[in-house]
């Protein structure tokens, strides 16, 4: 399977797809392009979680001025198994060796959702603390909170 059909389908998992706010899995070629195009960012990175040959979760590692923003999934049968708190404790290794190239990053950001525990519980385990910055956003057209949680350099 291509790295894009392995990240598709982790997007496209309902447990996913619940957690960002979506009801379908997005238009696949649509998407490939959107991937195309992120994968060609030099700001913006993805990675793959393999365990032997299966792909069991993906991490984004985004630089934003001087922060770095990220984002992770696992496929939901491997879930609990340490893949997602594996996945962060990597975002922070990224980070630190991108910062010896760019002193200006100060700290790594995560936007939760309020009601997910188990994303809380990953980023705290890896010594990401909440912030007092919230958000609204819009998920399945309700308004629902969003938490900023992060760690310093």
């Amino acid at each position: 399977m291509s790295d894009y059909e392995n990240y598709y389908y982790i997007r496209s998992e309902k447990e996913n797809l619940f957690w960002t706010g979506y009801d379908n899995p997005p238009h696949k070629e649509r998407f490939f392009n959107w991937f195309k195009d992120r994968i060609a960012d030099q700001h913006k990175h993805l990675y793959l979680l393999f365990d032997g040959k299966v792909c069991v979760g993906s991490l984004n590692v985004d630089f934003y001025d001087d922060n770095v923003a990220i984002g992770y999934s696992t496929i939901t049968r491997y879930k609990g198994k340490g893949y997602a708190t594996y996945l962060v404790a990597e975002s922070i290794r990224i980070a630190r060796e991108a910062k010896e190239k760019n002193p200006e990053l100060r700290k790594i950001i995560a936007w939760i959702n309020y009601q997910n525990e188990a994303s809380i519980r990953v980023v705290e385990k890896n010594g990401f603390q909440k912030s007092e910055t919230t958000e609204i956003r819009k998920r399945f057209g309700n308004e629902e909170l969003y938490c900023q949680y992060e760690i310093y350099f």
